[in-house]
């Protein structure tokens, strides 16, 4: 392949002496770089634990054991979606049931579902939901298999 060019060396030296001066003038026009923090200055980020004011009191309890099953760092889970179609995310948090029986045996194993109130502020509706105790949210599954909804206790949401 064969690139044609003409050299031109009257037209090269102004050319480039335009784009350097208006690269110069464009630099120098934009505004000062912050600058750059001392290199011992702390950054610091803070966070704020609002769970129990938002009343969302859930604790994982995930049965840990001396022997480091499989299934204790993997019980947890969050969902986030609206339950009861008001049009607020609600929460749905999965937890851990005890070992070796894997059965949900007390209050501290109970999956909990917390509805939105749309203040900032969440109610716990486990039981009010048919959750508790050991009642987990199940996909209701339609003829092709497919997700159709899902089965809280007496409602269906779709």
């Amino acid at each position: 392949m064969k690139f044609w060019y003409r050299q031109s060396p009257k037209l090269t030296w102004p050319v480039l002496a335009s784009l350097s001066v208006a690269l110069f003038l464009t630099l120098g026009a934009l505004p000062p770089r912050p600058a750059a923090p001392p290199p011992d200055a702390a950054l610091t980020v803070r966070f704020k634990d609002i769970a129990s004011i938002a009343g969302v009191h859930f604790i994982l309890d995930n049965c840990a054991t001396p022997y480091k099953y499989q299934i204790e760092p993997m019980v947890a889970g969050v969902a986030v979606f609206d339950y009861n179609n008001d049009g607020l995310p609600d929460l749905y948090s999965a937890n851990g049931a005890h070992i070796p029986e894997l059965q949900k045996t007390g209050p501290q194993y109970w999956n909990r579902l917390y509805r939105n109130n749309g203040d900032g502020t969440f109610t716990d509706v486990t039981e009010q939901a048919g959750q508790a105790p050991d009642r987990g949210l199940l996909p209701t599954r339609d003829a092709l298999g497919g997700v159709r909804a899902w089965r809280t206790g007496q409602a269906h949401v779709r």
